[in-house]
């Protein structure tokens, strides 16, 4: 399953343009500001720690010896990746 930002039928053309429309404070999950968040740098921590703690756990590994990847800016891998996840 991929996510929807995925699909082909979801993917709009590439303009470079776009980017500058873009407002850079459209997401801001703790606000901004003189009242912004006073929790904002423990619920990042915390949400790392969860994140560590639930990979330090369990190992993934992927149920196909190799898989394509393209490189838009990150690697990206072409197709569905199907893993396993075992409790160490």
């Amino acid at each position: 399953m991929m996510p929807p930002h995925y699909e082909s039928r979801f993917i709009r053309a590439i303009h470079p343009d776009r980017a500058k429309q873009i407002d850079r404070y459209q997401y801001l999950p703790f606000g901004a500001g003189p009242r912004s968040c006073i929790g904002d740098h423990f619920a990042m921590l915390e949400a790392t720690l969860a994140l560590a703690t639930s990979i330090g756990r369990c190992e993934i590994g992927s149920l196909s010896d190799d898989f394509p990847v393209t490189v838009p800016f990150t690697v990206v891998a072409s197709e569905p990746v199907r893993a396993v996840v075992v409790k160490r």
